[in-house]
C-alpha cells in the first residue's frame, strides 16, 4: 500500500524572504521620499517665482522713483545708461522668474515619475529648465553664472528617457543646485536693488515733509498712547510743526531699515529652502 505524503512546501531561503522584503520596503520608501520632495520642490520653486516677480516690481518702482528724483531735484540725473542697466536687470530677474516656473513644472513631472506615470510632461519641463540655465547672464553686483548650470542642463535633457527614481533625481537635484548656486551669488543683489528703491523712496518722501507736502496727522501720531484707553484726541495737521515733522522723518528711517531687515531675512529664507530641497534630492540620488 502506498501512503501518499503531503505535498512539501518549498520553502525560499530565510535571507531571500528578507532580502525581498527590504527590497519591496526599499522601493516604497524611496517612491514616498521622491513624493515628499516633489512636492518640497514645487513649495520652494513658487516662493521663489513670487520672489523674483516682486523683484522685477521693485525694478519698475525704482525708475518711476528716479523719473521723479530728476523733477524734484535737478542735480540728480537719471542717464539713459542707467535706464538701459535697469532695463537689462530686470529682464534677467525675468529669466530668473522663468528657470522658477519650469522648477516647479519639473517637480510635477518628478511627482509623475515617482507614480510610474512618465509623460511629456517630464521632457517640456526639464527641457524648458535646461533652456533657462544655458540663457542666463549675470546682472550687476552678482557673481557669474557657474558652470553648473551647463551641467545640469545637460542632466536634464535626459531626465524623462528613464523611469528610475535615482537617476531622475540626480537631474533633478543638480538642477536645483544651479538654481541655488545662481540664487546664492545673486543674494547681495538682490537686497541692494530693495534698497536701492528704498532710499530713492526716502529720500522723496523726506522732501515731501520738508516742504509741508504730507499731512501729519497729530491723531495718528499719539494714538500709540491713547489707543489704549479708547480714547480719540482731535484731529489736526501738525505738518508746519517742525518737532513733528522730524519726528515723521526718524518714524520713515526706521521703517526703511525694518524693510531692509526683514527683506534680507526672506532672501536667507529662500535660499536654505532650495539648500534643503536639494539634499532631499542627494538622499533619493543616493549622493550624501
Amino acid at each position: 500500500m502506498i501512503v501518499c505524503r503531503p505535498a512539501v512546501r518549498r520553502r525560499l531561503p530565510v535571507y531571500l524572504v528578507l532580502l525581498l522584503i527590504f527590497t519591496l520596503a526599499s522601493g516604497c520608501k524611496t517612491t514616498k521620499e521622491a513624493e515628499d520632495a516633489s512636492k518640497q520642490l514645487d513649495t520652494s520653486a513658487t516662493q521663489l517665482c513670487a520672489y523674483y516677480d516682486d523683484l522685477a516690481k521693485q525694478v519698475d518702482e525704482t525708475v518711476q522713483l528716479n523719473e521723479l528724483l530728476q523733477v524734484m531735484y535737478d542735480y540728480i540725473p537719471f542717464t539713459d545708461q542707467a535706464r538701459a542697466t535697469l532695463a537689462d536687470i530686470k529682464t534677467e530677474i525675468n529669466r530668473r522668474s522663468a528657470m522658477a516656473h519650469s522648477l516647479s513644472d519639473l517637480a510635477g513631472a518628478y511627482g509623475k515619475l515617482a507614480g510610474s506615470d512618465v509623460s511629456k510632461d517630464a521632457s517640456d519641463a526639464a527641457s524648458s529648465l535646461a533652456t533657462d540655465l544655458q540663457n542666463a547672464k549675470a546682472i550687476p553686483d552678482g557673481s557669474p553664472i557657474p558652470d553648473i548650470a551647463a551641467e545640469a542642463a545637460k542632466l536634464l535633457v535626459s531626465f524623462a528617457q528613464t523611469h528610475s527614481l535615482k537617476t531622475g533625481a540626480q537631474g533633478v537635484s543638480k538642477a536645483v543646485e544651479a538654481v541655488s548656486v545662481i540664487f546664492h551669488g545673486e543674494e547681495k543683489a538682490y537686497e541692494s536693488i530693495q534698497k536701492t528703491r528704498l532710499a530713492a523712496a526716502q529720500q522723496i518722501t523726506e522732501k515731501l515733509i520738508t516742504n509741508h507736502g504730507i499731512d501729519i496727522s497729530y491723531q495718528e501720531l499719539v494714538e500709540p498712547a491713547t489707543k489704549p484707553f479708547s480714547l480719540s484726541p482731535k484731529p489736526q495737521d501738525v505738518s508746519s510743526d517742525p518737532k513733528y515733522a522730524e519726528l515723521l522723518k526718524s518714524q520713515v528711517k526706521f521703517q526703511v531699515e525694518d524693510q531692509e531687515r526683514q527683506y534680507a531675512e526672506t532672501t536667507q529664507k529662500m535660499a536654505s529652502s532650495l539648500d534643503n530641497v536639494r539634499k532631499s534630492f542627494d538622499r533619493i540620488a543616493g549622493g550624501k
